[in-house]
């Protein structure tokens, strides 16, 4: 018999306790030491004679297979389903409209060097842009239509040419039936309102880092005045249009402890009513989540979060958006771990590609 080289086993801090997982099979058990000393102890014939109840168990698990071989056959199969699943997903673009912007948040993931370009996406690159997604959607072969999503830099800048490039690349994609969202930190988004209002989009996803004295510390414009005001007057004026509203908070150690602030900013305008949904998503400074997990100071932000989450009753609307807290909501509504992830990087998925306004096409956004 073989021990799964995917078994995990931990110390459960509890008498003579382990847990036991496989993220291959999805099983997770708690146990003895002995069942321990058994499952690392396979071809023990004394042992199998002595708890043959205990070792199909197991089996039945996929903490044991009768040969390595039989492991290898579940985890094709598992890839095979993986493939399936990510082969329904539709192809995604993410198009740097722009790579100006007139913020400089304290925590952006991009130069702010960069941020003082100010070209914008010419109609030529646009129609060159749909050739190609138009051609990626045919070697993808899903059945959905392309999701395409307008970031930047800020793809809602308040100018002329931008405006003309958004209403063209938004029109296109009515014509094609392609999905459409965009990312914007929402300073110029109540000038856009009515036009964006025409067009069927997914959401737009704006920042509100915490209440007004929080957010005017970490999304500035560059003489270091607060953007708060500015975000707020298009969240209202997007809602009233009827479009949909996705507000996300990033949150470190200096604003964690205020979210029940701007929860109750948010209820107090009544935004949830108009169908604005509110993710809770860690600062990311692009670094693999492995490594981001292996930070104390990050892991103990996520620790205060569940806390204020369990606290204040009025942030009970807001989701959280971390990858690890996922994991163990899912473990505990399912009774079982998530499917595998064999591939995370729609890089190498290839179900994803970035565009800039200069035409430059990148794997990774």
């Amino acid at each position: 018999m073989y021990a799964s080289k995917y078994n995990l086993i931990f110390d459960a801090r509890k008498q003579d306790c382990f847990l036991i997982m496989n993220p291959l099979s999805g099983a997770m058990d708690f146990i003895d030491s002995r069942a321990v000393s058994l499952v690392h102890r396979p071809d023990d014939q004394e042992a199998h004679l002595s708890f043959p109840e205990f070792y199909q168990y197991c089996r039945d698990r996929g903490y044991l297979y009768d040969s390595a071989g039989d492991e290898e056959v579940a985890l094709e199969a598992a890839h095979k389903k993986s493939s399936a699943l990510y082969l329904a997903e539709p192809f995604r673009a993410d198009v740097y409209l722009t790579y100006l912007c007139n913020l400089r948040c304290t925590y952006c993931f991009q130069g702010h060097r960069l941020h003082r370009g100010g070209g914008v996406m010419q109609p030529d690159v646009i129609d060159a842009l749909f050739s190609a997604l138009d051609e990626f959607r045919r070697r993808w072969g899903s059945p959905q239509p392309p999701v395409l999503t307008l970031i930047g830099g800020e793809p809602l800048l308040k100018r002329r040419s931008q405006s003309e490039a958004v209403a063209r690349i938004l029109d296109l994609c009515s014509l094609k039936g392609y999905r459409a969202r965009i990312v914007t930190n929402g300073v110029d988004l109540a000038s856009y309102s009515e036009m964006l209002a025409k067009y069927n989009l997914d959401f737009i996803q704006v920042t509100l880092d915490g209440p007004r004295q929080v957010h005017d510390r970490r999304r500035i414009f560059a003489d270091g005045e607060g953007s708060f005001d500015y975000i707020v007057a298009g969240i209202d004026k997007t809602l009233e249009r009827g479009l949909h509203v996705v507000t996300r908070v990033n949150i470190d150690a200096q604003n964690v402890g205020l979210l029940p602030d701007l929860a109750d900013f948010i209820l107090e305008k009544g935004w949830l009513n108009k169908g604005m949904v509110v993710g809770v998503t860690p600062v990311d400074e692009f670094v693999p989540e492995s490594e981001w997990c292996a930070e104390q100071t990050k892991i103990e932000t996520l620790k205060r979060l569940l806390e204020v989450k369990r606290e204040y009753r009025q942030t009970a609307f807001m989701i959280v958006g971390y990858r690890l807290a996922q994991f163990f909501e899912h473990v505990v509504d399912n009774g079982h771990l998530p499917a595998p992830t064999l591939k995370y990087c729609p890089a190498v998925i290839g179900n994803q590609v970035s565009f800039d306004h200069e035409g430059k096409m990148f794997a990774c956004c």
